[in-house]
């Protein structure tokens, strides 16, 4: 007999791992980033939003410092494992094979930090309504997106849509144009055997 509670909480991570799934293939789509890139952004930006907690409340530019420092070193590091992940990843998938070490890398830590660092934004509501309480809650869900998308499908670069779309339109425009020269000659062609 398996654990209820274990069950709602598989439910509910599978539910935000489908709508993480969606977010990157349009993110993939739209950009032609990765999952690596999304995340790394993520946790880029972060570190400056944690900073400017101190800042806004009580202009502790030491206390601002510190925090970014370490939040920075976090996110520095992450992007690091992020990127050799994404690399095994695609090794693997020249071979079409899964990594065990990576798939038990982003089960075991990107699964257990990302509903951890969830819990942290929502346990940031806790705090008095004085300014700090927005900094420390956009750090935890960016961090925490950071992670769920890491353990996200793998999908390889590939251009922009508008790069995509203005190719397609110069094809379209291009087949359009070898249509149009060859119009006069079918016409001459058929005039000098009689068609027309």
């Amino acid at each position: 007999m398996t654990n209820p509670i274990f069950k709602a909480y598989q439910s509910l991570d599978d539910t935000i791992m489908k709508g993480v799934n969606v977010g990157v293939r349009a993110w993939n789509w739209t950009t032609g980033d990765t999952k690596a890139g999304l995340a790394n952004k993520m946790l880029k930006i972060s570190p400056f939003i944690l900073a400017a907690g101190p800042i806004i409340k009580d202009r502790n530019y030491v206390l601002a410092a510190f925090s970014g420092l370490l939040a920075g070193s976090y996110s520095v590091t992450l992007s690091f494992v992020n990127n050799r992940i994404e690399n095994k990843e695609n090794e693997a998938a020249k071979n079409a094979t899964l990594d065990y070490h990576v798939e038990i890398l982003k089960r075991q830590f990107h699964g257990a930090a990302g509903p951890m660092l969830g819990s942290y934004a929502i346990c940031c509501t806790l705090l008095p309504e004085d300014g700090t309480k927005m900094p420390p809650q956009l750090f935890g869900i960016l961090n925490a997106a950071s992670h769920y998308i890491m353990r996200a499908d793998s999908l390889p670069p590939r251009k922009d849509c508008i790069s995509r779309g203005i190719e397609s339109l110069v094809d379209k425009y291009q087949s359009y144009q070898q249509q149009k020269a060859l119009v006069p000659q079918l016409a001459r062609q058929q005039r000098l055997w009689g068609i027309i």
